[in-house]
């Protein structure tokens, strides 16, 4: 079951931890403060404004949101939740009949999931007798611009952004596209017009807004958001273009989101795919796609250039994979502290078998791939260790294929 909540006005429930943080107040505020109590009148000083010392976490505050989060985790502490390891603004909470409750707060908003909702339900009435609560509960949640539906009878959920494509495409009649981009997402023509500032600025909005929602719900839109953020400083009319095909795109397939759940037997096990394009970019560099799972849905895609330029596809993919690797290592350690249990052998899918040969046995002495010796061990150590396993996948099932390469119908 899941409970959402917002903490309001969060920070001022926090109080300042020292003697000596003061605010002074400009004159109309202090004008303000006067005309509603007149005591005031007296600390008015000479210019008209007036200095205060401040007792609450006032927001502009540098340190407020810490003294918020310190004070929020105070609570939590303090009726039995520990915090996690791999995430610490996740707190988890076992009982005695096995069932638990974890709580992550992002800023004032709280997301609960449990198991015991008894449990649960005394921690929502702890946080309203210290804290102003809003709480939401039921099946539909709306959660940082992110809506929930949760199916309790097949024990999955849908997540979806719809208000949140519909302000991206707005009023504009982008012509509907039915694929993000086409194959030449990634030329750039040097002699294509430059944009002036004010079209820039607006075309990195735009490009912004496209980053959180490929990030949150959309991944299908993510390898074309992640390479116009590489032109948001030198934009072209040749960009525009590139977005406005994939706004098109969007406003075709606005109702799609991601839906999470167990797999076609109902559990639940961590699984990656790893994928990489060679040499797709101007400057030569590489494109990584990686994709995690636990059942059906990503819990987690990354889409992005590589840092290095490889000399072969084969070093392009060991780069993808040890990335991969390191991970789906700290998503197991996350899943362990939330359910006690591990994904362990995790298994990795990937479409090079080249790779999978250096990986699977370890140091490569050969001229090629020599220089990838680092990459290479790190894996192969994980191996040994049982800690994952490299299976083959054949390209017609790579899901990470759709984070790193043109889409073309």
């Amino acid at each position: 079951v899941v409970i959402t909540f917002d903490v309001s006005q969060a920070f001022l429930n926090a109080d300042i931890d020292d003697e000596e943080t003061y605010v002074r107040l400009p004159r109309r505020v202090a004008e303000i403060l006067v005309s509603i109590d007149s005591r005031y009148q007296e600390y008015l000083c000479d210019d008209g404004s007036m200095i205060m010392k401040l007792l609450k976490a006032l927001y502009g505050l540098r340190k407020a949101p810490k003294l918020w989060r310190d004070t929020f985790r105070a609570v939590l502490i303090e009726d039995g939740y520990k915090e996690t390891s791999a995430d610490e603004c996740l707190y988890v909470k076992f009982y005695d009949d096995s069932t638990s409750t974890d709580v992550s707060i992002h800023v004032d908003d709280g997301y609960l999931t449990t198991s015991n909702l008894v449990e649960a339900e005394k921690l929502i009435e702890k946080l309203g007798n210290v804290f102003k609560l809003k709480v939401t509960r039921g099946p539909r949640h709306l959660f940082l611009g992110l809506q929930f539906d949760f199916n309790y009878a097949t024990g999955d959920v849908m997540i979806t952004q719809p208000d949140y494509v519909m302000k991206i495409v707005g009023d504009t009649d982008y012509r509907v596209a039915e694929t993000p981009h086409t194959a030449e997402l990634f030329a750039i023509d040097v002699n294509a017009k430059k944009l002036s500032e004010e079209e820039r600025k607006k075309f990195h909005t735009s490009v912004a807004k496209c980053l959180y929602l490929a990030l949150r719900t959309r991944p299908d839109i993510l390898v074309a958001v992640n390479f116009l953020t590489t032109r948001v400083n030198c934009a072209t009319t040749q960009d525009v273009r590139k977005l406005n095909r994939l706004i098109g795109y969007l406003k075709f397939s606005a109702h799609l989101g991601i839906k999470l759940g167990g797999d076609s037997t109902g559990k639940y096990q961590l699984f990656a795919y790893a994928d990489a394009a060679y040499g797709v970019h101007s400057d030569a560099k590489s494109h990584t796609g990686l994709f995690f799972s636990f059942g059906r849905g990503p819990v987690y895609v990354k889409s992005g250039k590589q840092r290095c330029v490889t000399r072969s596809s084969c070093e392009a993919e060991l780069i993808a994979l040890s990335d991969l690797t390191s991970l789906v290592l700290w998503l197991d350690h996350l899943f362990f502290e939330l359910s006690g249990r591990s994904s362990k052998p995790i298994t990795l899918y990937e479409d090079n078998t080249a790779v999978i040969h250096i990986v699977n046995n370890g140091m490569a002495t050969s001229d090629r791939a020599r220089h990838i010796h680092i990459r290479n061990n790190f894996v192969h150590q994980f191996i040994t260790a049982g800690d994952i396993i490299v299976i083959h996948c054949g390209t017609h099932n790579m899901i990470a294929d759709i984070l790193t390469k043109p889409l073309t119908l």
